[in-house]
């Protein structure tokens, strides 16, 4: 199993993207270990696939886009603490969670990207944005999220930015849109 074989590397990586992630996302990460139920599955499935935020699915796939899920799935249980995730709220509650899961999703995809072994395993974990992101809003996080990692928006200002900037967007074609 891929995971098993890259569980050392993950763990070190973790002391870190946790870090990097958290002071992206103006989050306090917590001393105690986030729980999540995990599902051995035999087959290709990606990890994120269940649709409880406390389930995992590990097969045959590969362990950074298990890594990948692990944090976007804590930052998602994080999001009431999260600098950004207050911010969007303020803004643009209507649109504030779907919002707040694209940026997530392109923060962590960007670091996993960044430490990728290869072209493919970066498309592998690239590829998984458009679960969470319309092609507007990766087109904008895109252009703006270096001024988020370069440490020129506070969290609050970038979600701020990027709630004005998107505020017309639907994420996803069932959650309707506020004017």
């Amino acid at each position: 199993m891929a995971l098993g074989a890259r569980l050392p590397e993950l763990l070190d990586e973790e002391d870190t993207d946790v870090p990097i992630l958290a002071h992206q996302l103006g989050v306090a990460w917590p001393d105690d270990a986030l729980d999540f139920d995990v599902i051995l599955a035999g087959d290709e499935r990606r990890p994120c696939d269940a649709k409880i935020p406390r389930l995992l699915l590990v097969g045959g796939g590969e362990g950074r886009v298990f890594f990948a899920c692990v944090l976007e799935r804590s930052f998602a249980r994080l999001a009431q603490q999260a600098e950004l995730h207050r911010a969007l709220t303020a803004a643009n509650a209507a649109q504030a969670e779907p919002l707040y899961a694209c940026i997530v999703a392109y923060a962590v995809a960007a670091v996993m990207v960044a430490r990728a072994s290869d072209a493919n395993e970066a498309h592998t974990v690239e590829s998984r944005l458009s679960d969470d992101c319309t092609p507007r809003m990766l087109d904008w996080l895109g252009h703006e999220w270096v001024k988020r990692v370069r440490g020129e928006d506070t969290a609050g200002a970038f979600a701020a930015r990027a709630a004005l900037a998107l505020a017309t967007e639907r994420p996803h074609p069932d959650i309707p849109s506020t004017p």
